[in-house]
């Protein structure tokens, strides 16, 4: 019999219902016949796979089908769907040349199911017109967990010179090849030397340990823990949750095979287990709480100690290939991009550690040089932030982890404060390639940040010794600071080569992120938090926002022509004068071209300056040098000075005809991948239908003494200048 490791669960299963309206008819006699076909994939590399089919409604061309599309939900992968519209003229299926296109609409489940009431509107593409609308609702089993507290009492002595470490482990039968294999689903916390544990009372999901049936048959088996990481076997018991469930303090002998076949008759176990207390409740589900809008705030560090070696050479894990991502680029991209998605601003801090930054050693230091705004925007900041910073720092040491688990940990309790518990989750990603400097200090902050809303991710690059993570993953002995002892695990330690994450990239993010689910919902049930009352579906929307997959479609750098995430780009890209009739790919091409990069500046807004003020404002003061925000710009005829709160580089300052201490500033859109003055980038119709990629836009940036006020104005031909 076969013990297989590494079971796939997904989170949940769903069910999508599909209703389109407004088809184009095809039919001449009548309406359109429209069927849709639904298909996955799980990287723009592979090949799109037919999950399943609606039924065909005749003469209809707003149809809403009756039968739903399952699909299983995995938190951690990036599971695109494509749903694709025919009128149906060959009924018989053996000529579906004959069916007709209506249109097709690309998304991720992600984006269905964390949209508002997990249902979003689209255009059909690729057709004159259509609409869709795709609700996702969750299987009811899927929400069904098991409540367990288990026990066991003499058991066999495995240790030299102690008792025994017992945890036990939950396999499930399956079949395969004719073989009857064993898959492990679920394996508990370790009980330090002692051969009677007492198990924490803990709740496991039902679909994860019995594929959610309760009469699936279940084998235990408990072992003793090494710290070396080895297992050695006491023994084992078969049964099902049902049977679990059915009695309390119910008792199975724990039988070690190999000793019964060898003493026969004279063996009567290896001790007893005990099921204290089972039970199957259906409970708040992650999808739940996406449904009621809680945030996911990603924030990433980044190792910049000297061991890296330094980034021109080519053995360096910083080495800044023009090709292709190095371990800590590719680490970046893979966790983000499926993270993107969850967060509702898409702006992410972003921390380097154990460089010399400015002059000195720094254990957390913004890559953007923004200590009191460290955040980027999209997958785009993140990796422009980490390419500029490999320029301007010098790798120094050492590896600390401690001062930005602080960083996240304050973070966490400000917007507690601010917001209220169960808005925001935060996951603090680390990349790093060997021991750390702090183990004490950041055992302690680990403990601390286990009693908050907080998940870590540390993936190990390099082929360095990674021993003190997996101490600090805490899978089978929980921390301790001092007499506390951490409240729930929240750690995830992954090494990158071990996972082989170079030749498939979406297996590191699958590793390092399909135990945040548990821990999210862990921390929601600890603090008795319930998801936020879902708004009307009337009100359910999806953002402009683009998803990743469809900004790149080739992971390594290089490969896409439509779209370069350059490893050696800038901050910005010069923004094209295409004019407004430009098609979607050249506005790509125009974004993201990575061959128009502008030199860094540490003042990400580009300020054009108009051709002319507007009647109201005679006067001008021109701006020769950059001006950062907060400073003054001269204006000497009213013999004063006018604070300006948005950079200024090479633009002008316009000053009303009036002596009243204000001034408005003009500004083109900002370069994709920042705000402007904090507005949310969504609520600015920088690259909808009403004002075409290419139109200028005049934001007026009003300064008064003590108080800012941002009016974004309507959207400009170039060269036409705004009035009040």
């Amino acid at each position: 019999m076969t013990e297989i490791y590494g079971a796939n669960v997904p989170v949940s299963k769903v069910q999508l219902r599909i209703k389109l309206s407004n088809l184009v008819d095809k039919d001449t006699f009548s309406k359109s016949d429209p069927q849709v076909t639904v298909y996955c994939r799980n990287s723009t590399k592979s090949q799109w796979l037919e999950i399943d089919k609606t039924e065909v409604i005749m003469n209809n061309l707003n149809p809403e089908f009756a039968k739903p599309i399952e699909v299983d939900y995995f938190f951690e992968e990036e599971q695109q769907l494509k749903f694709v519209v025919y009128d149906i003229d060959d009924f018989t299926g053996k000529n579906t040349s004959k069916n007709d296109f209506l249109g097709e609409y690309i998304t991720t489940l992600a984006d269905i199911v964390n949209a508002r009431n997990k249902r979003i509107k689209g255009r059909l593409l690729k057709i004159a017109h259509g609409d869709i609308i795709i609700t996702a609702e969750e299987v009811s089993d899927s929400k069904k967990v098991v409540i367990y507290k288990f026990s066991a009492k003499k058991l066999d002595k495995k240790d030299l010179f102690g008792k025994s470490d017992p945890f036990f482990a939950v396999y499930r039968r399956v079949s395969g090849n004719g073989n009857d294999n064993l898959l492990l689903t679920y394996e508990s916390e370790v009980i330090k030397n002692t051969l009677n544990p007492s198990w924490k009372k803990k709740e496991v999901k039902l679909a994860k340990i019995s594929n959610s049936n309760i009469d699936e048959p279940l084998v235990f088996k408990i072992f003793d823990w090494n710290r070396n990481g080895d297992r050695d076997y006491i023994g084992e018991f078969e049964t099902s949750i049902a049977e679990l469930a059915a009695f309390k303090n119910k008792e199975f002998d724990v039988i070690n095979v190999k000793k019964k076949a060898k003493k026969g008759r004279s063996y009567k176990n290896s001790g007893v287990f005990i099921s204290e207390y089972c039970e199957v409740k259906e409970e708040y589900s992650f999808l739940d709480y996406l449904a009621g809008k809680t945030n996911f705030n990603l924030t990433i560090a980044i190792d910049f100690t000297a061991s890296n070696k330094d980034p021109s050479n080519p053995s360096s894990l910083h080495y800044r290939n023009p090709s292709a991502y190095n371990e800590y680029q590719q680490a970046i991209y893979a966790v983000s991009r499926v993270l993107e998605v969850y967060s509702k601003d898409k702006q992410f801090p972003l921390y380097g550690f154990g460089a010399k930054f400015n002059n000195r050693v720094s254990h957390c230091f913004p890559l953007n040089g923004n200590e009191m705004q460290p955040k980027v925007f999209g997958i785009e900041g993140i990796m422009n932030a980490y390419a500029y910073t490999l320029r301007n720092v010098i790798l120094y040491g050492p590896t600390n982890f401690a001062p930005t688990i602080k960083k996240v940990i304050a973070e966490c309790e400000q917007k507690e404060r601010t917001e209220g518990k169960g808005t925001n989750y935060h996951v603090l990603l680390i990349i790093t390639d060997g021991k750390i400097s702090d183990r004490e200090e950041t055992i302690r902050s680990i403990v601390k940040a286990s009693f908050l809303p907080i998940s870590i991710i540390i993936v190990g690059v390099g082929n360095d010794d990674f021993e003190t993570m997996n101490e600090l993953d805490a899978d089978e002995v929980p921390l301790r600071d001092g007499t506390t002892v951490m409240n729930r695990d929240i750690v995830q330690f992954v090494p990158y080569r071990a996972v082989n994450a170079a030749n498939d990239p979406k297996v590191l993010a699958k590793q390092v992120l399909y135990e945040i689910p548990e821990q999210f919902i862990s921390y929601m049930k600890q603090n008795n938090i319930a998801p936020k009352q879902q708004m009307n579906p009337e009100n359910s929307f999806i953002s402009e926002y683009t998803p990743a997959f469809n900004r790149q479609d080739s992971f390594i750098a290089g490969k896409d022509s439509s779209f370069v995430l350059d490893p050696n780009a800038s901050f910005m890209s010069t923004q094209s004068t295409t004019p407004a009739a430009n098609t979607s790919t050249s506005r790509i091409n125009s974004m993201y071209s990575h061959t128009a990069a502008q030199p860094y500046n540490p003042y990400p807004y580009a300020i054009s300056q108009p051709s002319f003020p507007p009647p109201q404002y005679q006067n001008s003061v021109s701006v020769t040098q950059p001006v950062s925000p907060n400073q003054s710009v001269s204006v000497p005829q009213y013999q004063n000075s006018i604070s300006v709160t948005q950079p200024v580089s090479n633009g002008s300052v316009s000053i009303p005809s009036t002596q009243a201490p204000q001034a408005y500033v003009y500004m083109q859109p900002p370069p994709y991948g920042y705000q402007v003055n904090g507005a949310n980038p969504y609520a600015v119709p920088a690259y909808t239908a009403q004002a075409p990629y290419g139109v200028q836009y005049a934001y007026q940036y009003q300064v008064q003494p003590g108080q800012v006020q941002t009016q974004p104005q309507s959207p400009q031909s170039p060269n036409t200048s705004t009035t009040q």
